[in-house]
């Protein structure tokens, strides 16, 4: 008997911790008796990306020949879901499907009986129900009496002898310390260059109307010294991520502290771990430990969501803003920790304006990304249920977005999203972050800015031609221009330092100084018998230098620290050496150095050909 459960995930680079868990689960308790042992083909995993053709999703499905089908749902893959499991049945007469996951856990009731052919819904959490499931087709497999009925199952709502719909009481919650290690053969399942989702605790402290975790009112920890084991092995692994689910991880104190002990003491130099914390929850122990990890170690989700206080009573979210930003700026201070921060569109008593103010609170904090998200109006969160009480309109189809609200119109929201758009491209990439450092002061606000550059992509018609990212470049430039034209020269020589900063160019953009005059100064550096003594890399040729690096020409400070410093204009050049070997742990950039002295004394003997 072959249960497989299915997976579809978002990217491709993304796992599902849920089929990982549910599978290693039931593993550990498979019968291993002689009968069962021919019967038994166990549990398998197929995962698949939302990208996949529903098609051919299903011709896999029907190539791996299951004798159940189980698929973990989401908001991101639910019509995909649906879909499959209404054309399984065609092809697949007689195979049992069922769901399970935090989408279906709620309205499982009307998704029954709107898709007669799914067999069954797992409600809650899905590892013992789902090893009890499994233990069902094993009993009555085709031709033998049926030992157990579905009926008897805790936490499910599936179809009697009759047809009809049977909701089974609840199951309680699992002890998360029997739960099995999920990724015991790493390598085996072809995980080492894919994000690791690891869960040390389940439940939140916290009752956030628009979350799901708000009604898991239990919070469950893993023990210590299981934590530390199971981590031990997929550091092992060296792999890229591995991203903690904990709900709020620094809800404990002790525990956040341990874990992160832990980590730095155990740094294989490659993995990176993400975390979503509280800030304002933050210790000044914590702080002093999180400024001794190597930069980008970790990176931590903050998510803020409003700082409009009327905002967060209304959705019962305790959070003291004061304390959020002291700890973000004792965290940012040592530049070694990715930040990323999360707002919230359309939430109660938030109107257009206030939602500004919270922007610019946040944005003031200067976090490597700023997520500027919309509320999704989950079923079975407390939102949802009050959503017709506080006017908040929203999709009826995943993923349930907020249209508009009693404080904020259709039209305002949907500026907003544009305006989100513009910060994807602008601030979270990381690529302008020099030029839009500067722009910022031309505008009363950077919302004001962002605003305007939607104005100015719109009127463009930038939003619909969908610009390459090398001509974005020169977009902000004319935008710049239109806004700030008196600083139009130190705009082109900030585009040119961000562009450089990211990447050595074949090209060399149209804004950027002509190097004719310098060519001579650049060809004598790179040909001078020891170029690396003055760059970091004196163990390597003049050959593997141009290689690795470029040389630019700067009349600007470009790349001091403070915005307003960067407009100050020097009568000299400046020649700023880009080392693309040396990147930034927490924006990619290239490693900068100022040649204060270029070795051009007369034509050199050598002169690469590339100048």
């Amino acid at each position: 008997m072959k249960f497989l459960l299915i997976a579809i995930n978002a990217k491709y680079i993304h796992t599902n911790p849920a089929v990982y868990s549910i599978k290693s689960y039931i593993e550990s308790f498979i019968i291993t008796s002689a009968k069962n042992a021919v019967i038994s083909d166990g549990v398998e995993i197929a995962e698949y990306t939302i990208n996949n053709s529903p098609s051919d999703i299903l011709a896999d499905i029907y190539a791996l020949k299951p004798d159940v089908v189980a698929f973990s749902c989401y908001i991101w893959n639910r019509l995909i879901v649906e879909r499959l499991a209404a054309e399984l049945p065609k092809i697949m007469p007689g195979v049992p499907i069922w769901l399970g996951g935090p989408e279906v856990s709620y309205d499982s009731e009307e998704i029954m009986k709107h898709y007669p052919a799914v067999t069954g819904i797992v409600i809650g959490e899905g590892e013992q129900t789902c090893k009890e499931i499994y233990e069902y087709y094993c009993a009555n497999f085709p031709g033998e009496p049926a030992k157990i009925e579905l009926e008897q199952i805790k936490g499910i709502i599936c179809r009697n002898q009759n047809g009809e719909i049977i909701i089974t009481p609840g199951r309680e919650l699992i002890n998360i310390n029997e739960l099995s290690f999920s990724y015991a053969d790493l390598a085996g399942h072809d995980l080492v260059n894919r994000i690791i989702y690891y869960e040390s605790s389940r439940g939140c402290p916290f009752r956030c109307s628009y979350c799901l975790s708000s009604i898991d009112k239990t919070i469950r920890y893993k023990d210590m010294d299981k934590i530390k084991a199971e981590l031990s092995t997929i550091l092992a692994h060296e792999v890229s991520q591995i991203k903690f689910v904990d709900r709020t991880f620094n809800c404990k104190r002790e525990h956040a502290l341990e874990i992160w002990q832990f980590i730095r003491n155990n740094d294989n130099g490659i993995t990176n771990f993400h975390f979503e914390i509280a800030a304002d929850l933050l210790t000044d122990m914590q702080i002093e430990l999180l400024k001794t990890f190597r930069p980008g170690l970790i990176q931590l989700e903050i998510g803020v969501q409003s700082t409009h206080q009327k905002t967060l009573e209304s959705i019962n979210r305790k959070m003291d803003f004061t304390q959020v930003k002291r700890m973000v700026k004792a965290l940012k201070a040592n530049q070694n920790i990715h930040l990323h921060l999360d707002l919230i569109a359309g939430l109660p008593e938030e109107n257009y304006e206030i939602f500004a103010d919270s922007f610019n609170d946040v944005y003031s904090l200067k976090p490597e990304k700023l997520q500027l998200g919309f509320l999704k109006v989950l079923p079975g969160t407390p939102i949802r249920q009050d959503a017709e009480l506080l006017n908040i309109v929203y999709e009826d189809t995943p993923p349930y977005q907020v249209l508009c609200t009693k404080w904020l119109t259709y039209p305002e929201m949907r500026w907003l999203h544009r305006i989100e758009e513009m910060v994807n491209i602008f601030y979270n990439t990381n690529q302008f972050s020099n030029t839009i450092a500067v722009l910022g002061l031309a505008f009363e606000n950077p919302f004001k800015m962002y605003e305007k550059l939607a104005d100015f992509f719109t009127e463009k018609d930038y939003f619909r031609k969908a610009p390459a990212r090398v001509f974005r470049y020169q977009a902000l430039l004319d935008f710049a221009v239109k806004y700030d034209a008196k600083n139009e020269n130190c705009y082109r020589e900030l585009l040119t330092h961000d562009m450089y900063l990211r990447e050595k160019t074949k090209t060399r953009p149209g804004f950027a100084h002509d190097l004719s005059p310098y060519r001579k100064e650049i060809a004598a550096f790179y040909a001078n018998e020891k170029p690396g003594n003055n760059t970091g890399m004196e163990h390597r040729t003049g050959k593997e230098i141009i290689r690795m690096s470029t040389v630019e020409v700067f009349y600007y400070d470009v790349d001091a620290n403070e915005a307003e410093d960067k407009l100050k204009h020097n009568n000299e050049p400046r020649f700023l050496f880009y080392d693309y070997q040396k990147r930034d742990a927490l924006t990619n950039n290239a490693s900068v150095k100022s040649l204060s002295k270029m070795p051009y004394n007369g034509m050199p003997s050598k002169i690469n050909s590339s100048y």
